[in-house]
């Protein structure tokens, strides 16, 4: 099996390092005298620079991780410019989990005649913006707004938007942990299912639980104890080597941006990504 090298930036974070050490069959850290393979692009208002700049170098694919909201059209221009040159996997810590997946049709199913799409993630400090965005790639499919979202409270450590749509009442809160934990709740309550979908984004191995309630009783997913991060580099090294599919593309991205950028000012992001203070709503 090919091994690729992949080059870390200065701001790579802790979890794309552990993430990489469960893989040693797929990539290893490139050791700075060579090109690497795949370089990491991480957080920051610049990364859409970056990333151009390490595909124009040579990099044959680029995963971006915690990128911070910019304009989506900036985005979308950038997808369509490295088309054909790289391959782009956005790093996202739920949407791309393997039980999640294995539950997600039927979750869509169920939120076309749900009444309630709940869902809350937390984030460490800095990091709220960024948590919207991953909110947005895992609970953007279960529902189609009819209208602008409204912000329903908008602060310094917190915030709550709802949806219109002519189905269930769909509402997305963030918030930062006081202990620095970060993870995902959803709830999809319906008229005869209910699912509850739990993840802890703590460790690689955090598996995440997906229960199923209905009038026979509740019913958990088998526990797999793998990432959705994992999943994301063995789907890149995949696409590279055998021609696969990655989990999350710069297009999926710029549609999250779409909401983000709605929901917060371009001020409100940077202050986010500084030090996670929003304006008051």
């Amino acid at each position: 099996m090919t091994v690729l090298s992949v080059g870390l930036g200065t701001e790579s974070d802790a979890a794309q390092r552990a993430v990489l050490a469960s893989v040693p069959r797929l990539f290893r850290i490139s050791d700075g005298d060579e090109a690497p393979d795949v370089v990491v692009v991480s957080g920051g208002s610049h990364w859409p620079d970056e990333l151009a700049r390490a595909v124009k170098d040579g990099a044959k694919a680029v995963v971006v991780a915690s990128p911070t909201p910019v304009e989506p059209a900036r985005v979308r221009a950038l997808a369509r410019a490295v088309a054909g040159s790289a391959v782009v996997a956005v790093d996202t810590p739920y949407a791309t989990n393997r039980t999640w997946e294995a539950a997600k049709e039927e979750v869509v199913a169920d939120a076309e005649t749900a009444s309630i799409v709940d869902s809350l993630v937390t984030a460490e400090a800095g990091g709220l913006a960024t948590a919207l965005l991953d909110q947005l790639a895992l609970v953007r499919p279960l529902f189609s707004p009819t209208g602008a979202l409204r912000v329903l409270h908008r602060g310094e450590r917190a915030y709550a938007l709802t949806f219109p749509t002519s189905g269930p009442r769909v509402t997305l809160s963030g918030a930062v942990s006081p202990g620095g934990q970060t993870g995902l709740t959803l709830n999809v309550v319906g008229p005869t299912r209910r699912w509850q979908v739990r993840f802890a984004d703590t460790a690689v191995a955090s598996p995440a639980e997906v229960t199923r309630h209905e009038a026979t009783g509740a019913q958990s997913l088998p526990l797999l104890f793998e990432s959705g991060r994992r999943v994301t580099w063995q789907r890149l090294h995949q696409a590279l080597t055998g021609g696969g599919r990655i989990g999350y593309s710069l297009d999926q991205l710029a549609e999250a941006m779409d909401t983000a950028t709605r929901a917060f000012s371009h001020d409100q992001i940077r202050h986010a990504a500084a030090g996670n203070r929003l304006m008051p709503h």
